[in-house]
């Protein structure tokens, strides 16, 4: 059977695309154009596998390590940690680490040849999508951004000069950091943290964890790197952050987060005990800054 009712006119093609971006873009779809209370907002978290156990995988399902997660899912990172801890306060997160992931894009290398796709995303690019997350948009301009529901960035350890499968290049091509390379590393971090500082949101940035306390050595072994940081190495990277992030950016939270670190068995990643612990330290740390 026919249909005799009169046909609708259809929209113009314009007015199609201005429907569609209207409703991305409404305050419904951004959920809110107010800010939560401080208890409510979430943290913003970037980094690496101390934030997030896992790899980022590609739309073909490649992933450095094969997409795995350290342990296997067996484990504890500090995102996980902040949300499952008990304590009032700060026990939501907007989390755009990944594990190995450095200050800057690169691919996941072997000795000789790097992954054709799994592309980690630096801290910039991190950072970008973590704002996006948390965007307030004006109501009468939905296109425009008017805030950010966050308070905190905890940006954290970069896999930067730790060891030869950090740099986007085949690992035999790699050799450990100059004092140059060190600092612009920290040159990258330092963009990111007063990018947030202009936008009203305090930066938390740890040192990181005493050379003593890892196995790197461990860390080879396992992930079969050609080479990893020695202590001096090491410790440089972590001492020229460290002043660097005091010096350069004093709105900023420079912590020594870790003490009392121990690590899993792998050599690198904390246990059980020590991530609880840090994440009940950052709450508290978070709550004396006047953040709660």
């Amino acid at each position: 059977m026919f249909n005799m009712a009169p046909k609708k006119k259809l929209a113009a093609p314009h007015r199609i695309v201005s429907l569609v971006l209207a409703a991305a873009f409404s305050p419904i779809a951004a959920y809110s154009a107010v800010p939560s209370s401080a208890a409510d907002m979430p943290l913003l978290l970037i980094g690496s596998s101390y934030e997030n156990g896992a790899t980022a995988i590609d739309a073909e399902s490649i992933g450095a390590l094969g997409g795995a997660a350290v342990g296997a899912g067996s484990y504890l990172s500090l995102g996980d940690a902040i949300i499952k801890d008990i304590l009032p306060g700060v026990g939501l997160t907007v989390n755009e680490a990944a594990v190995g992931s450095t200050t800057f894009d690169r691919f996941s290398c072997f000795e000789l040849a790097c992954l054709a796709g799994g592309k980690m995303l630096g801290y910039l690019n991190q950072y970008k999508r973590a704002l996006l997350r948390v965007a307030l948009r004006d109501p009468q301009n939905p296109a425009s951004i008017v805030g950010y529901n966050a308070k905190y960035i905890f940006i954290g350890m970069a896999n930067d000069c730790i060891h030869s499968d950090a740099f986007g290049i085949p690992q035999a091509r790699t050799t450990p950091c100059t004092s140059v390379e060190i600092n612009a590393s920290a040159d990258r971090i330092i963009e990111v943290a007063k990018d947030a500082l202009s936008k009203g949101i305090t930066p938390i940035i740890p040192i990181h964890p005493e050379y003593k306390s890892l196995n790197l050595s461990l860390v080879q072994q396992g992930l079969g790197f050609v080479w990893v940081a020695n202590e001096l190495q090491y410790n440089e990277v972590r001492n020229i952050f460290r002043t660097r992030f005091t010096a350069e950016l004093p709105g900023a939270l420079v912590v020594d987060l870790w003490t009392n670190f121990v690590h899993r068995g792998d050599g690198i990643h904390p246990d059980l005990a020590t991530m609880k612990r840090t994440a009940r330290k950052l709450k508290l740390i978070i709550r004396r800054h006047g953040g709660l």
